[in-house]
């Protein structure tokens, strides 16, 4: 009797997967979008790219993919591709999350399957700071109407989502050795600060000479140094697959006006 019974549940269990089978098409697709990603800001629109190639069909008929997301200001560039970009328009916002992404796979017969997955976008880079060259003056009243940034050149913070990151600096003013000529010596510290609170600084060191500095560098021997200057950055427009930038280090000179050799790397 056991036997019988278990015979018996054998083939009750059978003919239900191929009723199933029958009257379903098939068994269903198992859709993947993947694992949470964070991402950097790339800019005012951020991108990531998403992956849903790890879904299959158990017989392995071909499937057709479908993204969607509800955050308004994000799109696909393809949401019918198993591999789409996901765009985020970041807004003013210093971090975006895309939470309710979702892939739907369908088989031939209709069948779908839905997986959902997450993108946070995050800006946490600090913006590059360009400050002006350090500076060697003859003493003319010093610090600080002498050392002011209209005259001694000011700073450029650019940022890769804020268009205008606040610039600013801090003066720590030394008095010179008078034996040596230095009357002062103004380390100047640039700040860049964007939007999101990331703060990246550089020094510029801005050194007030009188007469005598010039007789004692000459008694130590070698004279005074050149001093380069390589110019502003430059914004340019691309002309083609190899673009082109003319620059410029004529300011570069010599105290002494000996002829200067120049090497750009």
């Amino acid at each position: 009797m056991k036997v019988l019974a278990i015979l018996c549940t054998a083939v009750v269990v059978t003919v239900a997967i191929g009723l199933t089978l029958g009257f379903a098409g098939g068994l269903p697709p198992v859709a993947d979008a993947g694992a949470t990603l964070w991402v950097e800001c790339s800019g005012p629109v951020s991108v990531c790219p998403l992956n849903g190639t790890a879904s299959y069909d158990p017989e392995r008929d071909p499937l057709t993919y479908y993204w969607e997301d509800d955050n308004p200001n994000s799109w696909f560039d393809d949401p019918t591709s198993p591999t789409p970009t996901l765009f985020v328009d970041m807004g003013a916002a210093c971090s975006v999350e895309c939470g309710a992404i979702r892939l739907t796979v369908t088989d031939p017969s209709g069948q779908t399957d839905t997986d959902t997955t997450a993108v946070v976008f995050r800006d946490r880079t600090p913006p590059d700071i360009y400050r002006p060259g350090d500076l060697i003056l003859g003493w003319d009243g010093g610090w600080p109407v002498q050392t002011d940034p209209a005259l001694t050149g000011e700073a450029i913070g650019i940022d890769l989502r804020d268009p205008d990151p606040l610039v600013y600096y801090t003066d720590d003013v030394v008095p010179g050795s008078p034996p040596s000529g230095i009357e002062q010596i103004v380390y100047r510290t640039w700040y860049a600060e964007d939007m999101c609170g990331h703060v990246v600084s550089d020094m510029q060191t801005i050194t007030l000479v009188g007469r005598s500095f010039y007789s004692f560098q000459l008694e130590l021997g070698g004279g005074l140094p050149p001093v380069a200057d390589a110019g502003p950055p430059l914004w340019v427009e691309c002309s083609g697959q190899v673009s082109e930038c003319p620059l410029n280090g004529t300011a570069s000179y010599d105290p002494e006006q000996d002829p200067p050799t120049y090497l750009w790397e």
